[in-house]
């Protein structure tokens, strides 16, 4: 019986499988001719002469004269970013210091346990600490922007 079955499954597959047969005249030959239009010539404008070019000669070359840095834009955002970056790491250096000068506390509750304010204290004072560095060398990025590339080249550490 599950022979019967499963010869019957497969032959209804393999029937349902067969495309369905298409008749002979349902597409037709269809003729593409090409078609001509006119087209409008393209009058192009003449071209106008170049201007004659001056010859102008050169300044001498001496050494530049060094740019403020409140007036240098690249300089003056570089100052401006270090100083409120700074200021951020010594707020985040003194709540660092706060929190691990801070003594522990015994829970009223239960004596057993004691709150303790040094672990966040350190994580944030360790914070502080790499942010007023970061600052401190931005300031002197922008210190060396403003001497020139040639100047700043020329420092040795």
């Amino acid at each position: 019986m599950f022979a019967r079955l499963c010869a019957a499954l497969t032959c209804a597959s393999l029937q349902l499988a067969e495309p369905p047969e298409r008749a002979a005249d349902a597409f037709e030959p269809v003729s593409i001719t090409a078609v001509e239009r006119p087209v409008d010539p393209v009058v192009l404008p003449e071209p106008e002469p170049e201007p004659e070019l001056e010859i102008v000669e050169a300044p001498a070359i001496g050494e530049p004269e060094p740019i403020p840095c409140m007036a240098d834009r690249r300089c003056r955002a570089m100052r401006l970013s270090g100083i409120a970056v700074g200021v951020l790491g010594l707020a985040a250096v003194g709540t660092g210091i706060g929190l691990v000068a801070r003594p522990d506390q015994v829970l009223v509750d239960s004596p057993a346990f004691v709150t303790s304010t040094h672990p966040p204290g350190l994580v944030v004072l360790t914070l502080g600490i790499g942010v007023t560095l970061t600052a401190v060398l931005v300031l002197v990025a922008s210190r060396q922007t403003r001497r020139g590339p040639a100047k700043a080249a020329g420092l040795r550490f």
